[in-house]
């Protein structure tokens, strides 16, 4: 799977949190009403947001566009809830997509008690709620906040439940005083108001007119300020195309670390020092099996992971059913979901065995499509593409099919010099629960180059990972310590992450080093994703770029689309390691292979080949052979 594209798919997952949260809430209106937003993340208009109210049902309608790297992903929600005289909840829907398939939430109230039907790809799947308080609609409690917050410091509370995900929020609202607001060519008078929601993970601030409408909202997302707009129908409208999103918003997502780490598939041990950028909203919960809290305040955390050894005992003496049960994501109980787990594992007994050939399944068949967030087993296995969320509720689902216990997990994994949002499957193997990652993989269980924040059934949907959403774009990841081929490296907070001394470049957290000839210069010494770039170099006529890229990403085939047809090919040892040199006009590149990392040499320039020979010659590693 291409690394680039994959983290670009973590980071749209990982846009669905806020948006979900804010569907059917923070878009609400008054009586017999139809108002129109512009929405934008990051300064960029990426769609539109429609409510009408009519009577007591109140329906929102959003679609959004992002658009990097020459990909597209288009997200559609669809709510409405119906209310009582007195404002309570007594019915809601809740649609949304992100791929071909919808998830569908209908829900009828009663009391403090909900019956939820939740409905995906053809399927449906029920269970019971029960909310701590009466749940009000969004006109309700709009209506509320224009009587009750007019002064500085007057505050609200009331719970509601977000019909997309069908998750139960507690609102607080606190008055900020007045201010103006400009809608379109007019200028209104609103109240600005500072609104939490609880279990969303939300906190913005909203501009509500004399009526409790909604003016506007401004939420701080993984990707920039979210901005619900008051807008013209034809303004709104305009926006339906989405927007290119620029390569600086996607690094507001991501956490830079102040190394590079050497053969990250291959850690077993990483320490890792967290600064939560946010401290009032809190942690999520970091402990587990293969992670352990060091030392945690409301600021600081470190934390230290593991990969876990293979386990070795195999049968589940008592396995937790929790996780064998099918719901709207992980459909286990779907027959095409069942019937390839079955033909991959080929009457395979071992569950361990079992799991790995599920895996190493999918590593070898899915197709990485950032068009497709989040979608259920049954599409996944029909379709076999989407994002590393796609992959995961595919491993789950077969997991679970065949009676493997799987749980779902969301975190941070680590690439090219930086955490970014991402998901994997754990499943639980005689008594022990042992990471599996289709996405970014290795042979055995999952490297410990990640950080999990929430596991889940999944039984929840959405609700789950709006807790653990918290720390995208909100946290510092700085490496302590990490283990790799049974040798411990420590990082001290003074340490530099590579030096160059006159024409030599040494980095000894990947372990490398290399000399160029004279006269050239460094330069793209810092890059990180979506480059695989460790540095490039140039003295005016030809430029050489080192790369440090996964195993899968070798050059396939001679001549391809970027060689001439004679090109010719040198397989060479490097310190005792498989190499080749190929070399076609203005172009070569040189490739060692070392452990799960493929070291990329490429040099453009007159007669391409002669220096990066030596240059290539020059290159020492000491990771093991």
């Amino acid at each position: 799977m291409p690394i680039e594209s994959e983290h670009l798919g973590m980071r749209f997952t990982n846009f669905l949190l806020p948006i979900i949260g804010i569907s059917g809430l923070a878009c609400s209106a008054g009586a017999d009403t139809n108002i129109w937003f512009t929405v934008s993340y990051g300064g960029q208009i990426v769609g539109y947001s429609h409510t009408q109210t009519i009577g007591r049902q109140t329906e929102s309608n959003q679609k959004l566009i992002f658009k990097r790297l020459g990909k597209s992903l288009t997200m559609v929600a669809h709510s409405s809830t119906t209310e009582n005289a007195l404002g309570q909840i007594v019915s809601f829907r809740g649609e949304m997509s992100s791929s071909n398939t919808s998830t569908v939430n209908e829900g009828r109230v009663t009391g403090q008690a909900i019956e939820l039907n939740t409905i995906a790809d053809g399927k449906s799947y029920r269970r019971s709620l029960k909310s701590p308080a009466e749940l009000l609609g969004s006109d309700a409690i709009d209506h509320r906040s224009s009587k009750e917050l007019t002064k500085t410091g007057d505050k609200l509370n009331a719970w509601t439940i977000e019909p997309v995900s069908a998750t139960i929020i507690e609102v607080v609202r606190t008055c900020l005083g007045t201010d103006l607001v400009k809608v379109g060519v007019r200028i209104v008078s609103a109240v600005k108001i500072h609104e939490t929601m609880s279990a969303a993970g939300i906190d913005h601030t909203i501009w509500l007119d004399s009526e409790g409408h909604l003016v506007r909202s401004v939420d701080n997302s993984p990707i920039g300020e979210a901005i619900f707009q008051r807008a013209t129908e034809q303004a709104a409208r305009a926006a339906d195309g989405g927007a290119e999103m620029p390569a600086e918003m996607y690094g507001r997502s991501v956490a830079k670390t102040n190394i590079r780490l050497p053969d990250p598939r291959s850690l077993t041990r990483l320490v890792l020092r967290l600064t939560n950028l946010h401290p009032e909203s809190g942690w999520p919960p970091l402990a587990s099996e293969t992670q352990r809290i060091l030392k945690q305040d409301s600021k600081t955390a470190i934390v230290e992971i593991v990969s876990p050894a293979v386990p070795t005992v195999t049968r589940n003496r008592t396995p937790d059913k929790r996780f064998l049960l099918p719901n709207a994501i992980i459909q286990s109980d779907d027959p095409t979901v069942r019937k390839l787990a079955v033909k991959i594992i080929k009457g395979a007994k071992d569950p361990w065995k079992m799991a790995v050939k599920l895996r190493d399944w999918e590593t070898a068949n899915m197709r990485f499509d950032a068009g497709v967030a989040v979608a259920p087993s049954s599409e996944v296995a029909r379709d076999r593409r989407g994002t590393c969320f796609a992959y995961s509720s595919l491993l789950a689902g077969m997991c679970r099919s065949v009676g493997i216990p799987a749980r779902f997990v969301m975190g941070f994994g680590y690439v090219e010099g930086m955490f970014g949002g991402h998901a994997w499957v754990d499943v639980q193997v005689g008594d022990r629960w042992i990471p599996l990652d289709a996405a970014l993989t290795q042979p055995g269980p999952a490297d410990a180059a990640r950080l999990r924040c929430v596991t889940s059934t999944m039984e929840s949907g959405f609700a789950d990972f709006q807790t653990g959403g918290k720390l995208y774009g909100n946290v510092n990841i700085d490496v302590v310590e990490y283990t790799w081929h049974g040798r411990t490296v420590h990082v001290s907070s003074r340490s530099t992450p590579y030096t160059i001394v006159a024409t030599r470049y040494v980095n000894p957290w990947l372990g490398i080093s290399v000399n160029l000839p004279k006269g050239y210069r460094y330069a793209d010494l810092d890059r990180v994703y979506p480059e695989s770039t460790i540095f490039s170099a140039s003295n005016g006529r030809a430029k050489i770029t080192l790369e440090q890229n996964p195993l899968g990403s070798l050059t396939q085939g001679w001549p391809n689309d970027s060689f001439e047809a004679h090109a010719r090919i040198r397989r060479l040892l490097i310190y005792g390691r498989r190499s080749s040199l190929q070399m076609s006009g203005s172009k070569a590149i040189a490739e060692i292979r070392d452990g799960l990392t493929i070291w990329r040499f490429i040099e453009i320039g007159p007669n391409a080949g002669a220096v990066l020979y030596r240059i290539i010659r020059s290159f020492t590693t000491s990771s093991p052979k």
